[in-house]
């Protein structure tokens, strides 16, 4: 594809079988869900899905999910789903059975997704030293560490509500998609990181190499600038991905290169615009029809414009 271009792809992949490619169809917009919490099934019964760090299933001191799961499986024969963010989904719970399922996990220190910092719930690293041979730092030990300090940074920049999908990974090879997160963290030292900018929150777009070696130490005083601009410039309810895609990465550069450390940016106002009631009825039902919001059909509308 990156030799031939989509266009000639297309063509290629056509002559295999004499055929034609239909056209793609819109599809609604993608919403990452995780399932996380108390559901129900739609038979009568719940399911919960249990937030489960790194995928590592485990006893370590009062915390003792390993434990928790067993003691479940035996009491209630319930069954067990794995999902592809590496969370276990609890299913076939009675209504009856919710407060002892909850008093069982709460014995054994297991806590439920709300009690952890979205952000925690949401990152993802692969399990590097000391189990993998091709790891050249840390990811699975490291990421809650670091994944709290980008919380603080989020708060100490007046973005605390800010949900942004991250991910690490000990070497290049990128086992937990670095490459389509709004930051991936990949190994390239000890104790150093690549920084990819760019991602979508539904890993649905590839990410851009900012930098190329980032010392843990450094992480701070790197993300500061980016976090800074993003809370300064950021469309509404524009992530932190689609941001960074936006500027690109020679934008983010310039800005980050006459950053002044703890310097406050105040948002500046937007502009009001008037619309006429059928002008913004006919919004409406465009944003309905694909699943987006009415300010994002505008700025389509406004791009396409200008």
């Amino acid at each position: 594809v990156d030799k031939l271009g989509i266009a000639e792809f297309k063509k290629l992949v056509e002559s295999y079988f004499d055929g034609s490619i239909r056209p793609m169809k819109r599809m609604p917009q993608w919403k990452y869900e995780d399932w996380l919490g108390w559901h129900e099934q739609g038979d009568g019964n719940w399911f919960l899905g249990l937030f489960v760090e790194n995928g590592r299933i485990k006893n370590d001191g009062d915390f003792k999910l390993k434990t928790a799961l067993r003691a479940l499986v035996d009491r209630y024969n319930l069954d067990m789903i794995v999902s592809p963010n590496q969370n276990v989904i609890l299913r076939d719970i009675p209504a009856k059975n919710k407060l002892e399922v909850e008093l069982v996990l709460t014995h054994y220190g297991v806590k439920l997704a709300d009690q952890y910092s979205r952000n925690r719930v949401t990152a993802m690293a692969c399990p590097a030293f000391p189990l993998c041979g091709l790891a050249i730092t840390e990811a699975e030990r490291h990421m809650p560490n670091l994944v709290d300090r980008v919380d603080a940074l989020l708060a100490k920049m007046k973005l605390a509500d800010t949900e942004i999908i991250m991910r690490m990974t000990g070497c290049p090879n990128g086992c937990t998609r670095p490459y389509m997160a709004e930051i991936g963290f990949v190994g390239s030292g000890p104790m150093m990181y690549q920084l990819w900018l760019g991602g979508s929150p539904g890993s649905t777009r590839l990410a851009f190499d900012y930098m190329q070696k980032v010392k843990d130490a450094d992480m701070e005083a790197t993300l500061e600038p980016l976090f800074s601009y993003y809370r300064s410039s950021k469309k509404r309810n524009e992530s932190f991905g689609d941001f960074c895609a936006r500027i690109g990465k020679d934008g983010l550069k310039e800005y980050a290169d006459h950053y002044v450390p703890g310097s406050s940016h105040k948002k500046a106002l937007k502009p009001r615009v008037l619309i006429q009631p059928s002008k913004m009825e006919e919004l409406r039902k465009r944003a309905s029809e694909r699943g987006i919001s009415i300010a994002q059909v505008l700025d389509e509308l406004l791009e396409a414009a200008m």
